[in-house]
């Protein structure tokens, strides 16, 4: 798809579709990049490790009104994966039917920071958190006004269908979620809703969570 390495470029109105990579298979973000994406839409792109749609490392993404679907990877973040300290705000976005082999089908955070405002994660499969999955410390994320609906957590071990956070080795893993809704999300082993695991704290405010 599309490989950036301490770059930032503005995109707007742009496909990435039937793409392929080992990381990254529809957008590659390396090193300090700063992408920022308007009406962007991520389909069918394949990883065969981390982010089917985006793959972001030590890097700032900023998307607002995107839509990924279909995307699958053979490790974690099906729609979209970071690592290494990457923060990313995502506003009006929406996460569609996508897949992960192992964690967040939608999205997955590995030490790094995500903001979501009005969101949609829908649809998504994994075996940890089908819908979103934060795992090891130095995860913090905030979301407002998303919704969760219809992800599903497979396998024997299947743990956390709408949402999964662990802080694994150590340090700080949080989540905030304000006026969100978590609905109708399964989970083959435990927590079809959210599942919380060694010592991430997560906080609901005005949230409702029905029908998991």
């Amino acid at each position: 798809g599309m490989y950036n390495d301490a770059s930032s470029p503005t995109l707007t109105d742009c496909t990435f579709e039937d793409n392929s990579g080992q990381d990254g298979g529809g957008m590659c973000n390396l090193q300090d990049s700063s992408p920022t994406l308007a009406n962007c839409t991520f389909e069918n792109n394949i990883s065969s490790r981390w982010g089917g749609g985006m793959y972001n490392l030590a890097s700032i993404s900023t998307l607002a009104d995107c839509v990924f679907g279909g995307n699958s990877a053979g490790g974690g973040g099906g729609g979209m994966y970071s690592d290494d300290g990457s923060s990313s705000a995502l506003a009006n976005c929406a996460f569609i039917g996508n897949s992960a082999a192992e964690y967040g089908g939608g999205i997955m955070l590995n030490s790094s920071n995500a903001d979501l405002d009005d969101c949609q994660i829908l649809n998504n499969t994994a075996a940890y958190g089908a819908g979103f999955a934060q795992i090891e410390g130095g995860c913090f994320s905030t979301l407002d006004n998303c919704v969760f609906d219809g992800n599903q957590s497979i396998g024997e071990d299947g743990d956390g269908g709408g949402f999964y956070a662990s802080a694994g080795s150590g340090g700080s893993n949080q989540a905030t979620f304000t006026g969100c809704t978590i609905s109708e999300n399964a989970a083959e082993w435990r927590g079809g809703g959210v599942s919380v695991h060694s010592g991430a704290n997560i906080t609901l405010v005005t949230c409702m969570v029905t029908g998991n």
